[in-house]
């Protein structure tokens, strides 16, 4: 799965990336039973996560819906990036609105791409772990604490 961080970037895969690109994250979580799934433990990327909020009560993520995405480059015109657009949107409402009593913070919505930049405590990072609505999460390089 590539996901792709940068709100203008569109090369394809397999294609040498734009100059300024942004390089593809080297942590992710693959959909699945998440952490509070009885009697099965979380994926390792997960557990990091985890063991991350625990130790900080916030940690800052990249979250990739799981939604349909292709690069608006190749799109078949300017109607079809409006609906991409308003389908990422929606896709993002869908999962601010299961987040909300879980008090995350937006830091960014990002337009091009099926992301959002946030800072979560556990119980909300939980909820985004099990989420069918997610496609993976990733501790957001602007967090300072990242490694690896």
């Amino acid at each position: 799965m590539i996901l792709l961080l940068a709100a203008g970037c569109t090369d394809p895969p397999g294609t040498e990336p734009s100059p300024g690109a942004v390089p593809p994250p080297t942590t992710t979580t693959a959909p699945g039973p998440g952490p509070s799934a009885p009697g099965v433990p979380a994926p390792a990327p997960s557990r990091s996560l985890i063991d991350a909020v625990r130790r900080d009560g916030t940690l800052r993520v990249i979250v990739t819906l799981a939604a349909p995405y292709t690069p608006e480059a190749n799109l078949s015109g300017p109607d079809a990036v409006r609906r991409q657009r308003a389908a990422i949107a929606a896709a993002q409402d869908r999962l601010l609105d299961e987040l909300r009593p879980l008090q995350a913070r937006v830091h960014a919505r990002y337009e091009h791409t099926p992301q959002l930049a946030l800072t979560v405590n556990e119980a909300a990072l939980l909820r985004l772990l099990a989420s069918p609505l997610v496609g993976s999460v990733q501790q957001d390089a602007a967090d300072g604490t990242a490694t690896g």
